[in-house]
């Protein structure tokens, strides 16, 4: 990625790949200024909100990811596809090692479910309405087993992604 950016730093499919990459590092600062940059010129792509938006939360900044949700809800284009870089443990024995593909409604109603867990993650009561809003706009409910275990793995890479910003951050005190 470093390559491909220095040798086309205008080369935006690099920001989003490099986004994802320091989504898994844990790098929440890298990521998201890759995924904002990129979303400065582009406006429908879903996995850079995704990345903009778990970014944003392992730094605990909620408001900004939850700003980008109702941001990617709005314009989103069908269709959206998305794998799964990195699966929680727990999500891999659940899907026997299978990929986690999240595809059009999938993905958004995840994004909608990550939104109420944001809201729980800041303390705000609201969380319930947000789930209760979550489940009404999901037409295939109980059967949207992508989208349930996108949510719940992305939740997975929040918490995950904060222990490692809490360290990073300790460490440049």
């Amino acid at each position: 990625i470093k390559l491909a950016r220095k040798a086309s730093p205008d080369y935006l499919p690099a920001l989003v790949t490099a986004s994802d990459l320091n989504i898994i590092a844990g790098n929440a600062d890298a990521a998201a200024r890759d995924s904002a940059a990129y979303l400065q010129i582009v406006k429908t792509n879903t996995v850079a909100y995704a990345n903009a938006i778990l970014a944003e939360a392992m730094r605990r900044n909620y408001d900004a990811a939850i700003s980008w949700i109702d941001e990617a809800l709005q314009n989103a284009r069908l269709p959206i596809s998305d794998v799964e870089s990195l699966v929680s443990p727990d999500v891999q024995d659940l899907t026997h090692g299978f990929k986690l593909s999240v595809v059009d409604s999938d993905f958004l109603l995840a994004l909608r479910y990550t939104k109420a867990f944001l809201y729980a993650m800041r303390g705000d009561e609201r969380f319930e309405m947000l789930l209760d809003e979550a489940d009404q706009s999901d037409r295939d409910r109980p059967y949207s087993r992508n989208a349930y275990l996108a949510a719940l793995n992305w939740q997975w890479l929040i918490v995950r992604g904060q222990g490692f910003h809490d360290m990073q951050t300790a460490q440049a005190k």
